[in-house]
């Protein structure tokens, strides 16, 4: 796997939002932040950078970290994993 931190350097935002608060509830600024990811051309790695990593709140590869989470629990019924806890005699 190439080097996942590599696409930083190429993303659409890099340096753009350094040191800004953000609230991903405001509706307007988040609107505004993903217009950054679209079209960008390593808004997947860092997507999967921000879910392989728990990356803090805030919009990763077009998705706030409520978006991340909601993905990540469709595709885990997708494929059926679930939690399972097991108990000792």
């Amino acid at each position: 796997m190439a080097n996942i931190l590599s696409w930083h350097i190429k993303a659409a935002c890099d340096g753009t939002f350094d040191d800004r608060p953000f609230d991903s509830h405001l509706r307007e600024q988040k609107a505004f932040i993903k217009e950054f990811c679209d079209g960008c051309v390593v808004r997947d790695l860092c997507l999967l950078d921000a879910i392989e990593n728990d990356n803090p709140p805030g919009v990763w590869g077009g998705m706030t970290l409520a978006e991340r989470e909601k993905l990540l629990r469709r595709s885990k019924n997708a494929l059926g994993i679930v939690s399972v806890r097991t108990t000792q005699s």
